[in-house]
This record gives C-alpha cells, structure tokens and sequence, in this order.
C-alpha cells in the first residue's frame, strides 16, 4: 500500500512538473511567434456611406485591437481616443477636433489580449 502510495505521489508531482514546463513552453512558442509579427496592434477604418459627396454626412469607426497575447497598455495626454481628419490632395478640408476644446488629461487606454474596441467620429 506505502508503495503505491509513493509511485501515486511521484506519478502526481511527475505529471505537474510536466504540465507546468509544457505550459512554460507553449507561452515562449507564443512569445516567439508574436515577436515575429512586429505589428502588436491591428487597425480597421469602416466609413458609412462608402461613398460620400460634398456636404453628405458620414460615420467613421477606427477598430483597434490587440494581436498580442500580452496586455497593452497606453497613455494618452486627452481623453480623446482618436482625432479624425480627412484630407484631400494634403489639404485638411475636416478634421473631427476643429472647433473643439479638450483638457489635457492624462488617460489610460488599455486594450486585453485578443480584444479590440471601437472608436467613432
């Protein structure tokens, strides 16, 4: 009986040495494949209408999500997440701010592992 105890508690502490290096091991696999994309975040411009003409209102949505398996975390110097300008031939003709006044703030932005949030003009 002592000795299918012990083999039961070698068997146990064998199989969580196992699983902790095999854990250790899948995240430094992650790890490296994450450094070889060197692009930690990932940015989706949606415009509705798709196409707009002088004087047409529209809706502008800048997704940005963490490709990482890592938290990230920013510091932004306004609450304002995201400043819209649109331009033609190099020349602003409407920038979302104009007009606007904003306290300067320091805000976090913080964006989980695989999570994405949507900012909107």
């Amino acid at each position: 009986m002592m000795k299918q105890l012990t083999l039961f508690i070698i068997g146990f502490l064998m199989f969580v040495v196992l699983a902790t290096v095999d854990s250790y091991l899948d995240r430094t696999v992650r790890r490296k494949r994450q450094r070889a994309d060197s692009t930690p975040i990932e940015l989706k411009l949606l415009v509705q209408p798709r196409f707009i003409a002088h004087g047409d209102s529209a809706k502008l949505t800048l997704t940005v999500k963490n490709k990482t398996y890592d938290t990230l975390k920013f510091t932004l110097r306004t609450p304002v997440v995201a400043i819209f300008a649109v331009k033609k031939d190099g020349v602003t003709i409407w920038d979302s701010m104009h007009g606007k006044v904003v306290a300067q703030v320091i805000t976090p932005f913080v964006l989980a592992p695989g999570k994405g949030k949507s900012l909107h003009s």
